[in-house]
């Protein structure tokens, strides 16, 4: 006559000659309330992974059973990695995750020992094995050649969240990663020879791109060797039109003035 709560019943016995046993009992639980304050969480709820096995947190007042399935709305799946097997309450489960590279959900369900059952529970994250592709730097804008050891990177990064800058190769030490942005000042490593830094990228979920590189030649020495001679050393001239005569070595450019 209780209701979600322990109740008795009670009993004793008689023969045809009136004879009375003593009196017997049993209980039970009566409960017709489903586990309540369930819930289900994916990686303790991080938005992004790159793997597809995970860790759920589970929770529910009074559950004894839960039912954890890959399948929308706590069905049954078709595949057996689906889920949708009960078992016994656990507040962590790993699990592996059915959609690759998308919006990936797990759904739970629980039960009380009553067979009372919630209604179904879901969590999402997005799963992303790729590594970042929309991603490169140049320095200096693509400059050949440069006669300062600081320069500015330029940098693009569409699907990337973290940059890794160094003058290490193959990106194996020293940089850091830090956030990334369109522009960075950087100091290079090598001077008056060709100069290299490198780079790599890392998205949302983890995933690093391949280590990318860009050169620049450093060049801080003035060109040697420069002379100039008018019409062949002569000392005097009639006319102002004179030929000069140039000579110097590593030079790309001159300036010719009469100041």
């Amino acid at each position: 006559t209780l209701l979600n709560q322990e109740t008795g019943v009670y009993v004793r016995f008689r023969d045809m000659a009136l004879n009375e046993s003593s009196c017997y009992s049993d209980k039970i639980i009566h409960d017709n309330i489903a586990p309540m304050n369930h819930s289900v969480t994916i990686n303790s709820g991080a938005l992004y992974t790159n793997s597809s096995a995970v860790n759920l947190t589970l929770a529910a007042t009074d559950a004894a059973k839960m039912y954890v399935t890959n399948v929308a709305n706590c069905s049954l799946g078709t595949n057996p990695e689906d889920g949708g097997v009960w078992e016994v309450y656990n507040p962590s489960r790993a699990w592996v995750l059915s959609q690759a590279n998308g919006i990936a959900t797990v759904y739970v369900k629980y039960q009380d020992l009553a067979g009372n059952k919630s209604s179904c529970e879901s969590d999402t994250i997005t799963h992303d094995n790729r590594a970042p592709t929309s991603v490169g730097f140049s320095i200096e804008n693509g400059k050949d050649t440069i006669n300062n050891t600081s320069v500015t990177l330029n940098i693009t990064a569409e699907d990337a969240v973290e940059m890794y800058v160094t003058n290490s190769p193959s990106c194996s030490s020293g940089g850091v990663w830090e956030t990334t942005r369109t522009t960075k000042g950087w100091s290079l490593a090598q001077n008056n020879s060709m100069a290299t830094v490198y780079m790599k990228f890392k998205d949302e979920a983890s995933n690093e791109s391949t280590c990318m590189s860009d050169t620049i030649i450093h060049d801080s020495v003035p060109p040697s060797g420069t002379s100039i001679s008018i019409n062949s050393d002569a000392t005097h001239t009639g006319t102002r039109n004179v030929s000069l005569t140039l000579g110097a070595s590593g030079v790309s450019k001159m300036l010719i003035t009469n100041n």
